[in-house]
């Protein structure tokens, strides 16, 4: 966590801490509805992200064919 801090980074998780007597982390259950989401790409940017990812496919096809085995 001192790593993480001392990178300028914050922990959104107040209850984050560490327990001596019982040697685990406690911590917040994350909310898992928000990652399901961005799982199901339904997240503010995904449409962006995925026709980034559409057009860096087709624009790279010419590796991927260079690549492929021929087939004789």
């Amino acid at each position: 966590m001192k790593r993480i801090l001392s990178l300028g980074f914050s922990i959104p998780d107040e209850t984050l801490r560490f327990d001596k007597a019982s040697e685990t982390w406690i911590y917040q259950q994350p909310d898992w509805g928000k990652l399901k989401v961005f799982a199901r790409n339904e997240g503010p940017r995904s449409q962006d992200r995925l026709s980034l990812r559409r057009i860096s496919y087709e624009n790279n096809k010419w590796v991927r064919e260079a690549l492929a085995p021929k087939v004789i």
